[in-house]
């Protein structure tokens, strides 16, 4: 069994983003790693949910996520 999740999002502010997903992460006892470029929480032993971002280039003070599968890769 699979379940593939894809989204993509826009935020102002990084840290904040990664704030809330550690808090909830780590509020259902999830392991969570967070590095330069993304993120990752361990939902089951099977089960990872891959976060990458980079900066907007037409508005470098927003910040794409994006989050498909194991890709990190935004290219």
């Amino acid at each position: 069994m699979s379940i593939s999740i894809d989204f993509t999002a826009k935020v102002l502010h990084r840290k904040t983003f990664m704030d809330r997903v550690k808090e909830l992460a780590e509020a259902e006892d999830y392991n969570i790693h967070i590095w330069d470029e993304g993120l990752r929480v361990e939902l089951c032993p099977m089960g990872d949910l891959y976060i990458s971002w980079e900066q907007d280039p037409e508005n470098p003070e927003q910040w794409n996520v994006r989050e498909k599968g194991d890709e990190i890769a935004w290219r």
